[in-house]
């Protein structure tokens, strides 16, 4: 195997370890903050929810991956879309490195994704809100009752 293939699998695995930390920092933090709210300790799971009564781009991601887990692909869209859309992104991303690796090429760098991604969360954010607001579309079922 030449160098330069495994200095692109070390940046792979960099970029997965990465990935699979922010994932467990998320789910210990949603763990954490129920855990203390039902002790009745009160922390806001969501500003943007708590006090805005809107949905941020993340809210239903936990029970969006947990239906996921359990196959259940049209809970899991309906809860929070960008949960599917991020696992299939990095199972791509994965994918698409694996077979440039092979190929003794480079893998994609993911220096312009970031600017993608946060528009996409900024529409999402715009969408979600605004099918709630107008048409009262609420596929969580929570902030309606403040809307209707």
């Amino acid at each position: 195997m030449k160098n330069s293939n495994k200095e692109e699998i070390k940046r792979l695995v960099a970029v997965d370890v990465t990935l699979l930390g922010a994932v467990i920092f998320a789910a210990s933090a949603a763990f954490f903050m129920k855990s203390l709210s039902s002790g009745g300790i009160y922390i806001p799971y969501c500003l943007c929810h708590d006090l805005l009564h809107l949905y941020c781009p993340f809210c239903g991601c936990t029970r969006a991956a947990l239906a996921l887990l359990k196959l259940d692909f049209v809970g899991s869209f309906l809860a929070n879309p960008l949960v599917i859309l991020f696992s299939l992104g990095c199972i791509a991303y994965n994918a698409l490195s694996i077979v440039r690796i092979a190929r003794s090429r480079k893998i994609p760098d993911l220096g312009r994704v970031g600017v993608f991604v946060g528009v996409c969360l900024l529409v999402f954010f715009a969408l979600r809100n605004i099918l709630m607001i107008f048409f009262g579309i609420d596929t969580l079922g929570e902030l309606i009752v403040f809307w209707s």
